[in-house]
């Protein structure tokens, strides 16, 4: 028996595995945003026994990609809590989906938001939609396949982020969830979906193909979308860098993603053994 044999650690990916002082907006490279330290204790993790399971509001194709540096569970939950992704079958097991009422919530912000920069909705195949200002809502929305599973709205400027999480959460917060994943993204959801509770299904699922279940869960996160996902956790731990929100309910709060807070967590997790 290896000493890690039935520790599952969920992970958020960005500036909780990878650096908060990485600016996605400037570099494209994010898996260049990772510290090495994380690298190699996730890889010290697995090899004695460990899971480690990737739960990131982004795509699965990029997060596929984080195979590449480490070795990660052969299912994610992705798009920010809205589809749970087999990585061999390539295709969502378990998906929450918008239909085409959510064309009012683009709609709406597009023509309320003058300085709206730009609105992306993941469709029903994982592509990407652009809105941009002074673009074509409409012929944005006519090309996504639907269901969708999210949209998100970034940009540099986060004032105008928030207002639009404000109008968001006001006129739409009974139909979906409307949340902030970062100072600059703000994530348009299905009702009822989260991190949290698509992290259950992965580890259900986990649990009936190695035949037991895990003796320990460990959840990790930084910001508002990762609260139900850190609550989850036997132990939950917000990085350094995390929202206070989100430190409040952690049972601990480790040193910030840019110094390797993964590998903090590895340490702990092993003292304790």
């Amino acid at each position: 028996m290896k000493k890690f044999d039935g520790i599952i650690i969920c992970s958020d990916f960005d500036h909780t595995i990878s650096s908060n002082t990485f600016k996605f907006w400037e570099n494209d490279d994010f898996l260049s945003a990772v510290p090495q330290n994380n690298i190699d204790a996730v890889k010290y993790f697995v090899e004695n026994g460990g899971t480690f399971a990737i739960v990131s509001g982004r795509n699965p194709d990029e997060m596929m990609r984080v195979g590449e540096l480490m070795p990660i569970a052969p299912y994610m939950v992705v798009s920010n809590g809205t589809a749970l992704y087999s990585i061999e079958e390539n295709r969502a097991v378990e998906s929450e989906t918008m239909d085409e009422s959510f064309r009012d919530v683009a709609l709406y912000l597009c023509q309320k938001v003058k300085e709206l920069s730009f609105l992306r909705v993941t469709d029903n195949d994982f592509i990407f939609r652009f809105y941009r200002k002074g673009g074509d809502m409409e012929e944005v929305l006519d090309s996504a396949k639907f269901p969708v599973y999210k949209a998100i709205i970034e940009s540099t400027d986060t004032a105008m982020v928030k207002r639009c999480f404000d109008l968001a959460s006001e006129k739409f917060g009974d139909r979906f969830s409307i949340e902030m994943s970062g100072v600059a993204t703000l994530e348009i959801c299905p009702k009822g979906s989260s991190k949290g509770k698509m992290a259950k299904k992965l580890i259900a699922l986990l649990e009936r193909e190695r035949g037991e279940k895990f003796k320990k869960v460990i959840c990790v996160g930084d910001n508002q979308n990762d609260i139900d996902l850190v609550k989850l956790g036997d132990i939950g731990y917000a990085v350094g860098n995390a929202i206070d929100a989100l430190k409040v309910v952690a049972h601990r709060v480790t040193v910030p993603s840019s110094e390797g807070a993964i590998e903090y967590i590895v340490k702990d997790i092993e003292n304790e053994l």
